[in-house]
């Protein structure tokens, strides 16, 4: 089981010498294990491993090591009226818990950021240990894509591969250029040299909106908070999808249909990238069956309907597309490396194969990736513009042969469900949560309407919509 432990980890550099003396206690003590000796934490490990009561893991919101010259880090234009001090480049409790011998083999999660200015993804005091970081960079890349915002494209495929603009590449990085705590806070010494598993993908978080109002809501609507509707974020990166609100008609319930359908492919979308990106994925609870809060971004102080999850009327076949992508993630290990992939390991497309469009006005992205036996085993392409898109399929038939197989569809955002999931309940993990989609002969039939466009080796990609082809030399038997 995952523990989640929220601290904000705050050292100050008149403390330090007592925090090298009390870093390893603190974090146990935060984590619910034993802080006596070396001796007992070898022993809770051991516990932990037999008896699953150890903690698995561990989320650190705000863990930014600071010293204590007030604002120094800051600039002109990120100031605090709050002493938030200079943050130390070799923070001795990050250390303690990196190198504690119970510890260090749990999954530890930093949030990465503070109220102050700092920002340290990519380049937070992990010594070497499995530290992963959340990824705010990759929330905003994947939100802003999918609404369909220009100049996006770029930077939501370095998403797509584990963002190895921050977390691949070394301090000298073009990227640094403006990022004081890389350039001249100590941070350089962190950057680098990880793999897509230490970003942790999001797209919503307990913060925020959910993935439902994300689609629903172009402001936030907090005034249950009684607060005047001050408090939350304000800069959501959302889109109402055409209509004024959730709040007038209630989420299923929109006078106008088409927007309701768009709501529901942008949901698709967006989990698509979510889940079928290198990285470690986060995901909202609720977001899996279009849980809303009805437009409030900032629930932190309500125990009622807001918050509390409908299970039984939350949406099946939301949930059935989220097994759906993460038995894709599972069986392609194209989709999941342990580095983040070059150009001889993943391959972007445009309207025609080998051509993508990096423009900023480009809002159409693909890419396939080989495994399994073969050198191209998934397809998936996002179409983020209001225009209806016609892409010629990489590997024709005629070319196709040698790859031992054709394209078949196994996910569409644009289709309404249960024809939005094209894979059998009968076989393959995760089977269960398939369940209630079309059975065999259904299945059947919708590849049986997909082959004229196949046999073309073409796709037509509605607007705001997604596509997964898989390979059928490669699929699951009965999917």
């Amino acid at each position: 089981m995952l523990a989640e432990a929220r601290v904000r980890a705050t050292v100050w550099s008149e403390e330090r010498t007592a925090a090298e003396r009390e870093g390893r206690h603190a974090a146990r003590r935060l984590l619910g294990l034993p802080s006596d000796t070396s001796d007992s934490a070898s022993e809770a490990g051991t516990a932990s491993e037999t008896e699953g009561e150890g903690a698995g893991g561990a989320l650190f919101v705000d863990p930014d090591a600071e010293g204590s010259d007030r604002d120094t880090h800051l600039g002109p234009d990120l100031v605090s009226p709050a002493p938030v001090g200079t943050p130390l480049s070799d923070p001795p409790l990050m250390r303690e818990i990196s190198e504690d011998p119970v510890l260090r083999d749990t999954r530890l999660i930093a949030e990465a950021w503070d109220c102050g200015g700092l920002v340290q993804v990519g380049a937070f005091p992990h010594y070497g240990r499995a530290w992963s970081e959340w990824n705010g960079g990759f929330r905003d890349a994947v939100r802003s894509f999918v609404k369909g915002d220009p100049g996006q494209a770029g930077a939501f495929a370095g998403a797509l591969c584990g963002s190895p603009d921050v977390f691949g590449r070394g301090p000298n990085n073009e990227y640094d250029a403006d990022d004081w705590w890389v350039r001249e806070g100590g941070g350089g010494r962190w950057k680098g040299g990880r793999p897509p598993t230490a970003s942790v993908n999001f797209v919503t978080a307990h913060d925020g909106f959910t993935l439902r109002d994300l689609v629903s809501y172009n402001e936030k609507r907090n005034f249950a908070n009684g607060e005047d509707n001050r408090d939350g974020e304000d800069h959501n990166l959302s889109w109402n999808c055409g209509h004024r609100g959730a709040e007038d008609d209630g989420p299923a319930g929109l006078a106008d249909p088409a927007v309701a359908r768009r709501r529901d492919r942008q949901s698709r979308n967006l989990l698509t990238a979510l889940l079928l990106a290198h990285g470690t994925p986060m995901l909202l609870m609720g977001d899996e069956i279009g849980h809303t809060k009805g437009g409030n971004n900032n629930t932190y102080c309500h125990d009622g309907p807001l918050n509390w999850l409908d299970w039984e009327n939350g949406d099946a076949g939301l949930a059935r597309f989220t097994a759906a992508l993460l038995r894709l993630r599972r069986e392609h290990p194209g989709l999941a490396r342990d580095y983040h992939p070059s150009d001889a390991d993943i391959k972007w497309h445009g309207i025609r194969p080998n051509e993508p469009d990096w423009s900023d006005e480009s809002r159409l992205v693909a890419f396939s990736v080989g495994g399994r036996g073969v050198s191209q085993s998934l397809y998936v392409a996002w179409n983020a513009s209001h225009e209806t898109v016609t892409i010629e399929l990489p590997g024709p038939r005629s070319d196709f042969q040698w790859n031992r197989g054709r394209w078949r569809v196994a996910l569409d955002s644009a289709a309404a469900a249960p024809y939005d999931v094209l894979l059998s309940a009968a076989e393959g993990r995760g089977r269960g949560y398939l369940a209630g989609g079309l059975d065999d002969e259904g299945l059947k039939a919708a590849h049986r309407e997909h082959a004229p466009w196949m046999e073309r080796g073409a796709w037509q990609l509605p607007p705001y919509s997604c596509v997964v082809l898989e390979n059928d030399a490669c699929a699951a038997p009965g999917t």
